[in-house]
């Protein structure tokens, strides 16, 4: 019997998965991040995207570590993922403001961490992500890609040549 036909999509999901699975190497201000959130119990990382090296060093330091991204990703196996939208998800949670929804139906269920974090998180979600960070009672913090301003108040803390805002403290 012959091997299937591998197809682009599959070979792209094969690279996805080793580069997700290669340790890599962290910039000192991704280091400083790593030092900063060490301090957690458990972190929520928005937008892992394809660079899961911050969240695989927190595990490294006994953190554990769940992910977020609009977009299925592969992350290493131990690094808990869900695919969702953090602005859809704030939305709802504006939605049921004034209802009684607790347990696996809140729609923060999945989202009981000490603190949420963010690289590179773009001026649209920081209000959203703040948002849940609250409604956990959760630490807020992210850096911001180049130019990117804070959109919402926040303190600054330094991490090698960039910032880390911080938006809440848990």
């Amino acid at each position: 019997m012959s091997e299937p036909e591998q197809t682009d999509s599959d070979a792209v999901d094969a690279d996805a998965t080793r580069e997700a699975e290669t340790p890599t190497a962290l910039s000192s201000a991704q280091e400083s991040v790593v030092e900063r959130l060490a301090e957690y119990d458990a972190v929520l990382e928005v937008g892992i995207g394809r660079r899961p090296g911050v969240a695989r060093a927190l595990v490294s330091r006994n953190v554990n570590v769940q992910a977020v991204d609009v977009y299925d990703q592969s992350v290493p196996d131990c690094i808990d993922f869900v695919q969702d939208d953090v602005v859809e998800r704030a939305a709802r949670l504006e939605e049921t403001l004034h209802t009684e929804q607790v347990g696996e139906n809140a729609p923060t269920a999945s989202f009981r961490v000490d603190a949420i974090y963010a690289l590179n998180l773009p001026p649209e979600l920081q209000q959203p992500a703040l948002q849940i960070a609250r409604s956990v009672d959760a630490a807020f913090l992210f850096t911001t890609l180049g130019g990117d301003p804070a959109t919402v108040p926040t303190r600054t803390e330094p991490v090698g040549y960039d910032s880390l805002y911080v938006a809440r403290e848990g």
